[in-house]
């Protein structure tokens, strides 16, 4: 799939750390996409199976929650 992106242009994947702006711009990318993905995620799980309806009757979610501890 990365080869297909690459030949029409649509990646932004590099073949080296150098071609990409080295290794600070590598790092701050990966920190990107990781806080964006636990963003989503976190919007996802507390929105949708919290705030929603629709996640505590259709998906149980409920039952996620049922081994936290009692402290």
């Amino acid at each position: 799939m990365g080869d297909f992106f690459r030949v029409k242009g649509w990646s932004r994947t590099c073949d080296s750390v150098g071609e990409c702006g080295g290794w600070g711009p590598a790092l701050l990318g990966c920190v990107a996409f990781f806080l964006a993905l636990e963003f989503l995620i976190f919007i996802d799980h507390y929105y949708f199976l919290h705030k929603l309806d629709v996640g505590k009757r259709l998906m149980k979610h409920a039952f996620h929650h049922v081994y936290k501890c009692a402290s």
